[in-house]
C-alpha cells in the first residue's frame, strides 16, 4: 500500500490517474514460476506473454531473467526486438501474421507456431525463393478441454476454441509441410479456459503426445501455453486456486508418463502472462468530490473503470482508501467510487464502509497488471501515466497522453 504522502508526490510529479509498477513482485513471480517447474525438469523455457502487459520496462526485466518473448502480433514482435530479444528468443503465435511479418520472423530464427492454412501458403511461396532451405516451424493444435463435469472448459464455453488446427485438419497441414520439406519442431496447445484448472494441462499434453506419436514428429518443443493462476489476493475468486508448485508437479509428472518424452527430453515451454504480471501493478486515482445521492455516497475520482477493467470482468479487485486525515469512523454506508466518464455504469469500486471519504483522498486499486493499459483508449480522458517508485522517487515509464501526442496522429 502506498502512503498518502507518496500519492501526493505522485500527483505533483507525474499526475493522476497512474499505474505504478512493483518491480519486486514481477521478478518474484517470474522466478517462482520458473523455479517451480525447473526444480522438477531442467529443460524449461518461460515465454513471457507480451499481450498481457507489454510495458517495455517489464519486458526487459523478463529478458534479463532469461525468458523468451511470447508475442501474438508484429507490434509485440517489434517491442521484443527493441528491448533486446534476439529473433531466436521470440515465440510468434497468434491468428494474424501478414506475409512480410511472417517471413521476417522466420528468417530471424523465431519459433513460429502456425495457426491457419494461409501460413502454409506463405511457406510454399517462400520455398520457391529458398528451394534449398529447410524451414523449421511450429504447429498450433486445437484442443477441446473439459471440466470435471464433462462440460467444455474453454473460455466462452464453446465446444472448440477458434485457434489452431483441428484434428481433421492436421493431416492435410502436415502433408503440405512435408511436401515442401518443412520440419515441425514445436507443438503448441495453449487453450484459454474459464477455470485455469490443472487438469486442462493434462488434456493438452495428452493431445500433443497423441499427435507426436501418430505422425512420428521429432519435435524440440512441447508448448502447453499459459493460463495459470498466480498469487491471488484473498477473496478475489471465492475459492482456493492452484499454486505454481501445484501446476508444476502435475504437469511434469504427466510428461514423464510418456516414453518418447523421457527418451528425448524436449524443451517444455510455458507462456505465463496474468500469473506473473497481474500483481505487479497498482492504480492510483484521486477523489475530486464526495456527494450523497439517495441511499449512497459518490466519491468522484479522476480515473475510470476502463483503466482497471477494460474487459468488463467482475472479479473482486483489492483496493485501499488512502487519506491524509485521521480516519473518521461513521456509521456504515455505501460508497461508489465513480469514474471520470459520462456513464452511470462507470464505477471502479462499490463498497460498504464506516470510513469517511474526503475530497483529496486517493484510491489505490491493486492487481491491475494484466490486460489493462494494453487495452486502453483515449475514451473521454487521456491514457493514464505509468511510473515506478524507486528510492522514494517516481520515475516515468510511460507518459500519459496529452493533447499534442494525441492529436498529431489525425488528419483533417
Amino acid at each position: 500500500m502506498y502512503t498518502f504522502e507518496q500519492c501526493k508526490k505522485l500527483e505533483l510529479e507525474i499526475g493522476t490517474p497512474a499505474y505504478l509498477v512493483n518491480e519486486d513482485l514481477f521478478l518474484n513471480n517470474l522466478r517462482d514460476i520458473r523455479a517451480a517447474f525447473k526444480s522438477l525438469y531442467q529443460n524449461i523455457v518461460v515465454g513471457y506473454s507480451f499481450k498481457t502487459n507489454y510495458l517495455p520496462y517489464l519486458c526487459k526485466l523478463a529478458l534479463e531473467q532469461g525468458c523468451y518473448a511470447e508475442v501474438v502480433s508484429f507490434l509485440e514482435y517489434q517491442i521484443a526486438l527493441k528491448v533486446g530479444f534476439t529473433g531466436n528468443q521470440i515465440i510468434f503465435n497468434g491468428p494474424i501474421k501478414r506475409e512480410s511479418e511472417f517471413v521476417t520472423a522466420l528468417l530471424n530464427g523465431s519459433v513460429i507456431n502456425i495457426d491457419s492454412d494461409y501460413e502454409i501458403d506463405y511457406l510454399e511461396r517462400l520455398k520457391e525463393i529458398y528451394p534449398e532451405n529447410q524451414f523449421e516451424i511450429g504447429l498450433r493444435v486445437n484442443v477441446s478441454i473439459k471440466d470435471e463435469n464433462g462440460c467444455s472448459a474453454i473460455y466462452g464455453e464453446e465446444e472448440s476454441g477458434r485457434f489452431g488446427f483441428m484434428e481433421d485438419e492436421i493431416d492435410k497441414a502436415i502433408e503440405r509441410l512435408t511436401k515442401i520439406n518443412c520440419k515441425i519442431i514445436s507443438l503448441h496447445g495453449h487453450t484459454s479456459s474459464k477455470n485455469r484448472a490443472i487438469n486442462n494441462y493434462v488434456q493438452i499434453i495428452d493431445k500433443l503426445f497423441e499427435i507426436q506419436h501418430h505422425y512420428k514428429l521429432d519435435i524440440k518443443y512441447i508448448n502447453i501455453g499459459g493460463g495459470f493462476f498466480g498469487p491471488v489476493p484473498p477473496g478475489m475468486f471465492g475459492y482456493a486456486t492452484p499454486s505454481y508448485k501445484d501446476y508444476a508437479e502435475v504437469i511434469i509428472a504427466k510428461l514423464h508418463t510418456n516414453r518418447w518424452f523421457c527418451e528425448n527430453r524436449p524443451c517444455l515451454v510455458i507462456e505465463p502472462g496474468m500469473s506473473v504480471a497481474a500483481s505487479s501493478m497498482a492504480y492510483i486515482t484521486k477523489v475530486f468530490d464526495v456527494k450523497k445521492r439517495s441511499n449512497r455516497w459518490i466519491a468522484q475520482v479522476d480515473g475510470n473503470m476502463f483503466h482497471i477493467r477494460p474487459s468488463m470482468h467482475t472479479m473482486k479487485i483489492p483496493f485501499q482508501i488512502i487519506s491524509g486525515r485521521v480516519i473518521d469512523n461513521v456509521e456504515t454506508k455505501r460508497i461508489d467510487f465513480a469514474g471520470s466518464t459520462c456513464m452511470e455504469s462507470d464505477v471502479l469500486v462499490r463498497t460498504e464502509t464506516c470510513r469517511q471519504v474526503h475530497q483529496g483522498d486517493f484510491l489505490e486499486i491493486d492487481n491491475v497488471g494484466g490486460y489493462t493499459f494494453v487495452m486502453g483508449a483515449n475514451f473521454i480522458q487521456f491514457l493514464p501515466h505509468i511510473a515506478i517508485l524507486k528510492n522514494n522517487e517516481f520515475i516515468s515509464l510511460r507518459e500519459g497522453s496529452n493533447f499534442d501526442n494525441f492529436i498529431e496522429i489525425f488528419n483533417w
